[in-house]
């Protein structure tokens, strides 16, 4: 038998930094590693055809020196790569923005993205792996490939002027940790019983 834990969110940390805000900045924020992988190539395109600013949280990843440095080359005017942050800086990039983007090609989803999700961003996320699977029909789907899909959905999210709390209580009581780990209560029951047998 195969039994799946998602990944999961400390509650506790996403209260301590804010409470949730009604009024955000429109702005998207993206935070990861830089990577082909994560796809920030597609989002600065996709950064050319929108009029408000898109910041880049996170480091280089290993082997992406000359992805970065492309990067870094394309982005227009209104990127701005803040580099690594501390987590509570990033949770509270994510309290006051009112988009996040997850434009990457294979995604679980991130853990940064259920925690955009729980401190009330609008997602907009690749149509990849098991993200519909975690998000439903929560989030804004796009096409990783096509910058204008990107910019579309990134357009799409920002239309959308208040924070969605049904989706927020959706994220928070789902993905917290005490939720996702219930399946191993019954699986480390199951062990210990077959180690008596």
């Amino acid at each position: 038998k195969i039994r799946v834990i998602l990944s999961g969110l400390w509650l506790d940390e996403l209260e301590s930094v804010d409470k949730l805000k009604s009024v955000r900045e429109k702005c998207i924020i993206y935070a990861g590693g830089i990577s082909p992988r994560k796809n920030q190539l597609g989002l600065i395109r996709a950064a050319r055809l929108l009029k408000c600013p898109v910041k880049i949280i996170g480091q280089v990843s290993v082997g992406s020196k000359a992805y970065a440095k492309q990067v870094y080359r394309e982005a227009p005017d209104n990127v701005e790569f803040l580099g690594p942050l501390s987590r509570v800086e990033v949770l509270k990039h994510m309290g006051r923005s009112c988009v996040y983007c997850q434009p990457g090609f294979i995604e679980t989803p991130g853990l940064s993205s259920l925690e955009a999700g729980a401190m009330g961003c609008h997602l907009v996320a690749s149509d990849v792996g098991p993200v519909k699977e975690y998000f439903g029909e929560g989030v804004t789907y796009i096409d990783p490939r096509d910058p204008e899909s990107i910019a579309q959905g990134i357009n799409i999210a920002l239309v959308k002027t208040e924070v969605d709390l049904n989706f927020v209580a959706f994220i928070r009581s789902q993905y917290e940790w005490k939720h996702v780990l219930r399946p191993l209560d019954s699986l480390i029951g199951f062990l210990g019983n077959s180690s008596d047998t």
